[in-house]
């Protein structure tokens, strides 16, 4: 059931995050630049969190202790959200 609901919204994100370089870019020569900037930002968790929960459930020895990767890294999304959501204002 989960597959259902994620993976149509999860191919949203992208597109509407590209879409929006075009209105935060400050001249249209940037655009290209801040949407493989916004690629590179993006592939950061895919590449540095498997590694690091297998640390962490290695260690452990527990499964449920990947929750604290992932629950850190939805704090800092959040955190880093509401920073960038003040500058814009």
């Amino acid at each position: 059931m989960d597959c259902a609901y994620f993976c149509p919204s999860g191919g949203l994100n992208p597109a509407s995050v590209l879409s929006a370089s075009a209105s935060l870019a400050r001249t249209p020569k940037q655009i290209g630049t801040l949407q493989e900037l916004f690629n590179q930002v993006g592939n950061i968790g895919p590449s540095f969190a498997p590694p690091l929960i297998a640390m962490v459930v290695a260690a452990s020895g527990l499964w449920r202790d990947a929750l604290i990767v992932t629950g850190c890294a939805a704090l800092l999304g959040v955190i880093l959200g509401v920073m960038i959501r003040r500058l814009e204002r």
